[in-house]
């Protein structure tokens, strides 16, 4: 974050203000000496964002999938190069999708992902539960309430969150708190994943790729997402709010109470 002084304008009175405004930069990553996509985001947990964003494309199932993560911040430019090398014979069974988010964001995706179910329908969780969640999850939100400039996300269990992370893109964010818990050999078969943001259908593949049953949004989802949820079988909860909350798929996981 960065302090700008500012015009502030209410009503048709104006006053001269230091606001706090949220600062971003570009981290590309190569596979293999190929570059694989540019993203524009928040400097803080860059690692963390690699290793999710390779994880919930899934390139990696685990840490040790790395061979080698070679991570260069140029300060001139204010950019972040990764260099990851990685032995992968299928990637070549991947394809590309242009994300909705910030910067020249690419998702790879198997052929067959939408294919791919989620089983684990052990995984249940209390309405009451959710709510507090996302009262916990929106009071997390320093950054979001100092700038209003980002996007947050949280991987939770039933009844605490285990990981929050705040980016301007909601990819990032969700890439960021996914890999954390990735690096450190926390499974996400029975967690939640928490983000602020609109769901798109690329959102749904990541919780594929990372195999989490529950996705909870503040915001709304759109129809692909929808669609992609109930093939999958994961949970789809959006506009969560208050003590309101719209499930669109998969609603055996939530325990109406």
């Amino acid at each position: 974050m960065k302090k700008y002084n500012i015009i502030k304008i209410f009503d048709d009175k104006s006053e001269s203000i230091e606001d706090f405004v949220i600062s971003e930069t570009i981290l590309t990553i190569s596979i293999n000496g190929n570059e694989l996509a540019s993203l524009v985001c928040s400097k803080e947990n860059i690692e963390n964002l690699i290793y999710g964003y390779l994880f919930t494309s899934g390139l990696i199932n685990k840490v040790s999938d790395i061979d080698d993560l070679n991570i260069i911040h140029c300060e001139k430019d204010n950019k972040w190069l990764a260099a990851v090398k990685i032995d992968n014979e299928n990637i070549k069974d991947y394809q590309k999708i242009q994300t909705s988010g910030c910067g020249n964001g690419k998702l790879l995706y198997k052929n067959d992902i939408e294919e791919q179910i989620i089983t684990s329908d052990n995984t249940q969780i209390k309405s009451s539960d959710i709510f507090l969640l996302m009262k916990d999850f929106n009071n997390n939100s320093e950054i979001f309430i100092k700038t209003g400039g980002v996007h947050s996300a949280a991987i939770a269990d039933t009844k605490k969150i285990l990981c929050f992370r705040e980016d301007i893109g909601r990819h990032n964010a969700i890439d960021k708190v996914a890999g954390e818990l990735f690096f450190n050999n926390i499974n996400l078969k029975d967690k939640i994943l928490i983000t602020s943001g609109r769901v798109p259908a690329e959102i749904i593949y990541k919780t594929i790729f990372a195999k989490i049953p529950i996705i909870i949004s503040r915001s709304a989802p759109t129809g692909s997402a929808i669609e992609l949820a109930r093939k999958a079988n994961i949970t789809l909860i959006g506009f969560a709010r208050g003590k309101k909350m719209n499930i669109y798929s998969s609603q055996q996981r939530i325990i109406i109470s």
